[in-house]
């Protein structure tokens, strides 16, 4: 687990946000795998969860036991709900069976959209490699914005520099892997810099958490970089 402490708007809102990313569902992990990582979350006693992509493998997504994945992930336990937007390895949001599964599973899709909770604005955007045509993100923020703090779920961190031009408070992101295993944890910090690869950072208004994410792509190994569940203490 990888655990943050930060401060949103003004007052200390004593909240405890969740954010998982890249869990690869149906490659290398498996229902059993997945099902110690929904433990691991039910362990921090999360306000809130969030799920910022690649949640499944786009391939794998169709072969998968979709009526006990919708079990599994429904035991996700939070007190004021689990919120998702898509990454480039899940199904596109325009299947009806795609967002059946989030729907059933008890998880709120944001894709180019803004919900509100009692404390929060979250947005949630389509991914930008599986839909380089999204929507602009001054699109989709709240109309009357300030009256409280903005969570976004962008999957891929190159869309931090449009949350920070715009003012997002807080925006949360995977995608990277922490580059998984070497030499790509080199090229991979490369291609998005040493802020935008892993981790918090904080740039004007705008703050960003990127995770290293709860799973693996490609191959079932991590050298240099570890799998994570992200704790974010507001």
């Amino acid at each position: 687990m990888k655990k943050y402490q930060i401060q949103l708007g003004e007052k200390k809102l004593n909240k405890r946000l969740v954010l998982l990313s890249d869990i690869h569902t149906g490659s290398f992990v498996n229902e059993k795998h997945l099902e110690k990582i929904i433990e691991k979350v039910n362990e921090l006693n999360a306000d809130l969860i969030f799920l910022a992509g690649d949640t499944f493998d786009v391939k794998a997504f169709e072969c998968c036991n979709l009526p006990k994945l919708e079990e599994i992930f429904r035991r996700l336990r939070s007190k004021e709900g689990v919120y998702a937007s898509l990454g480039n390895h899940d199904p596109l949001s325009s299947e009806k069976n795609v967002r059946e599964f989030f729907e059933k599973s008890g998880i709120c899709l944001l894709t180019d959209k803004c919900a509100e909770t009692q404390d929060f604005y979250i947005i949630g955007r389509e991914d930008v490699t599986s839909c380089p045509d999204r929507k602009s993100l001054a699109e989709i923020l709240p109309k009357k914005r300030g009256r409280r703090p903005e969570i976004l779920l962008d999957h891929n961190p190159g869309g931090i520099k449009e949350a920070i031009e715009n003012k997002v408070t807080l925006v949360l992101c995977g995608h990277t892997h922490k580059g998984q295993f070497f030499p790509a944890t080199f090229f991979t910090r490369l291609a998005y810099g040493k802020k935008d690869f892993y981790g918090y950072a904080k740039r004007e208004e705008t703050q960003s958490i990127v995770s290293a994410g709860a799973g693996y792509f490609q191959m079932p190994m991590r050298i240099g970089s570890n799998r994570e569940i992200v704790l974010i203490e507001v």
